[in-house]
């Protein structure tokens, strides 16, 4: 089955041309443009269904071109999912998170698994061997703890990521480096070692836009994949999909 996977983020939108679950292409562009792109896909391929995972408004151009294939599922917490859960407010639980829980039951059934998402907001996915997904945490992502030390002072200028800053930052940008990034990685080594702690031997996944300057630095075993949401929208439309 040839799909289209969509992913609209805060701050951009994301798209797969996926096929049996394998992405063919993929588009990282605006919300407001990516209309263009999924219409020249509809056009040059056959493509069966549409599912869109988003967190924002859906442009109106967007919508349109959705319509263009006859079965297109919105992700929701109403939907048939692929596991249970006792989060206790499903209707404001961010539509991505389902996706990477289905994700992580898709790719590991019955194991435990931790997925942390790097984007705007960091977001733990704690799912159980049951395949019951139990919640987990969210924490300002990088660009936000950036942006928030230069909002809420007025002399903390606004600095850029930089890979692997020192530990001790020789001046106030470098420092300022250091605390965001070194200490984010810090979070996510210490939120990882007490879900170990928790529960036992579980499964670690790394992903979301700012997943690169993390992965290599993060002692614990992980399992790194860019575009693990793609792989749980598939699973979600294949469970949807599935003879009731």
């Amino acid at each position: 089955m040839k799909i289209v996977a969509i992913d609209l983020g805060n701050t951009r939108a994301k798209m797969a041309l996926m096929l049996e679950g394998n992405i063919i292409d993929i588009i990282f562009e605006s919300s407001q443009t990516i209309h263009q792109s999924l219409h020249r896909w509809l056009q040059a391929n056959k493509v069966e269904a549409i599912i869109v995972c988003t967190v924002v408004s859906i442009p109106e151009d967007l919508n349109m071109a959705i319509q263009e294939v006859d079965q297109v599922l919105f992700v929701s917490h109403e939907m048939a999912l692929p596991f249970k859960s006792e989060y206790t407010t499903m209707d404001t639980l961010g539509r991505d998170r389902l996706a990477l829980v289905a994700a992580a039951v898709h790719k590991f059934p019955n194991q435990s698994s931790l997925v942390i998402a790097l984007g705007t907001c960091i977001t733990y996915n704690f799912v159980n061997q049951d395949h019951v997904f139990l919640g987990g945490g969210i924490a300002p992502g990088l660009q936000m703890r950036l942006k928030a030390m230069q909002h809420f002072t007025q002399k903390l200028p606004l600095v850029d990521v930089v890979a692997n800053p020192e530990l001790v930052g020789n001046s106030t940008m470098a420092s300022m480096q250091s605390g965001a990034i070194n200490g984010m990685l810090a979070e996510i080594e210490g939120v990882i070692a007490a879900y170990e702690a928790k529960y036992g031997k579980i499964n670690v996944v790394l992903t979301g836009g700012d997943m690169p300057q993390f992965e290599s630095r993060i002692k614990k075993q992980i399992f790194a994949h860019a575009n693990f949401l793609f792989e749980g929208l598939y699973a979600l439309l294949l469970h949807h999909s599935k003879p009731k």
